[in-house]
């Protein structure tokens, strides 16, 4: 990678001067989060600028617009991605690696004693001391060139707020539940359903019956092949009761619209984390005894449509899911909820929980998706709310999702008689089955 090759060598005269740090240890200390500058890639007329401002400022075009005498604007993430070979902008270091672009910092950015900034790598950041910092940086100007937008937060925010709550309050602004979902509900509702009649409303959708086929490749432990046909997918492999959770959860899913991108709220961030849960769930569930095991198809079900606030907001709002995706890329130490109350003030689990209802979805996975961040949650159905929490809490181990720590409270072990090494051995079995998952979610975000 490109960017990567010159921070290395421009980082050569400065060894046993910086620390290389984490995206843990940021959220784990304030005086970090108050070091943290990002980068901004501009343009301006002929040239290009860097602007190295705190992580929580904006660039103020007029501003420097005004400075240069000429127009200043934003470069689009996906020419900033081409320009240095990043996956991620949020991942631009603040300095240039081409002589043509000119760094300008802002100057409260100066005033930091320490400067923690990104090296390119995602997770990984760079604690340096300012005037070692100002060195490397090549940094031409010192100007007053960011804004704040804490004054105009609260009202913004409370604008926010009243637009999202005005427009659930009407169900007709409200997405429908697809008509391929009612159908496998009425499957569900039947209690003398059998697998036929669910092989033949699944069958109707070649695209929701080739994901499950695909689902149960998971599943499959045989090493005579693949499995190929629905018919196999529900009675060989998956069974009745988790083909229709898979069924269900995957048709639903797709009463929804969203679209690709980098970050959190964006099609293949988010199915990720619903596979990943929904399976992780799953084993779990299956591994708590049996006189307490709530049911593994259920929570299976659970983990899916857990975050299916994010799917609402994009669906509904999508301009506010763009603000807060940002955001989000914007201030990786930084807690999910913590940034969607700052953003919008309004969280995506309100909105599972109104949109669920509205859809008639059982108690169960409505706890399920406005309770999985809390553990001392409890309720008469608050087990797959609990589930959910622990599933998250292991991929927060391996870097995927949005739970707020890694650690799960011994109650809530005591609850379910799990202990730690239970559940180390659960998620070693899973990141075997992570390739096949890989491939799953391919197909679903498609």
């Amino acid at each position: 990678m490109r960017v990567l090759k010159y921070i290395k060598q421009r980082l050569l005269p400065y060894n046993g001067q910086y620390n290389v740090i984490d995206s843990a240890s940021i959220s784990k200390d304030s005086l970090l989060k108050k070091q943290l500058v990002k980068s901004v890639l501009l343009q301006c007329d002929t040239s290009m600028l860097l602007a190295v401002i705190p992580v929580h400022a904006e660039v103020d075009l007029l501003k420097l617009s005004a400075l240069c005498k000429k127009e200043v604007s934003l470069i689009e993430d996906e020419r900033v991605k081409s320009l240095f070979q990043l996956t991620q902008t949020q991942m631009l270091p603040p300095f240039a690696i081409d002589e043509r672009i000119y760094v300008v910092i802002d100057k409260e950015v100066s005033h930091y004693q320490q400067v923690v900034f990104p090296v390119g790598i995602e997770n990984r950041w760079i604690k340096m001391d300012q005037t070692q910092f100002m060195k490397l940086s090549g940094g031409r100007k010192i100007i007053p060139i960011a804004k704040n937008n804490e004054v105009k937060k609260e009202v913004h925010l409370f604008s926010i707020r009243k637009n999202i709550e005005a427009r659930l309050r009407d169900s007709v602004n409200l997405p429908n539940l697809s008509k391929k979902s009612q159908e496998i509900l009425a499957i569900k509702n039947n209690p003398y359903a059998t697998a036929g009649e669910l092989i033949a409303v699944v069958n109707g959708d070649p695209m929701l019956a080739h994901q499950v086929i695909k689902y149960a490749s998971i599943h499959y432990t045989s090493n005579e092949g693949e499995v190929f046909s629905l018919d196999d997918a529900v009675n060989m492999v998956l069974g009745y009761d988790l083909a229709i959770e898979i069924a269900y959860g995957f048709s639903i899913m797709r009463s929804l619209k969203m679209e690709h991108g980098d970050g959190l709220i964006a099609k293949d961030a988010f199915w990720k984390d619903a596979i990943y849960t929904a399976q992780l769930a799953h084993m779990i569930a299956n591994q708590i005894h049996y006189s307490l095991r709530p049911s593994p198809e259920r929570s299976f079900l659970a983990g899916l449509l857990h975050n299916i606030g994010i799917a609402v907001l994009s669906d509904m709002f999508p301009s506010f899911a763009a603000r807060l995706n940002r955001a989000l890329n914007d201030n990786v130490a930084k807690p999910f909820v913590v940034i969607e109350n700052e953003v919008l003030g309004y969280s995506h689990t309100e909105l599972a929980k109104q949109v669920m209802h509205h859809w008639k979805i059982s108690d169960d996975l409505v706890e399920a998706g406005f309770a999985h961040h809390s553990p001392s949650y409890r309720s008469d159905f608050s087990e797959y709310a609990n589930i959910i929490f622990i599933a998250n809490a292991l991929l927060k181990r391996i870097g995927v999702g949005d739970a707020l720590s890694t650690v799960i409270p011994p109650s809530l072990l005591e609850k379910f008689q799990l202990n730690e090494e239970q559940l180390k051995l659960i998620l070693s079995s899973f990141m075997q089955r992570e390739a096949m998952m890989s491939e799953v979610i391919v197909e679903v975000a498609a």
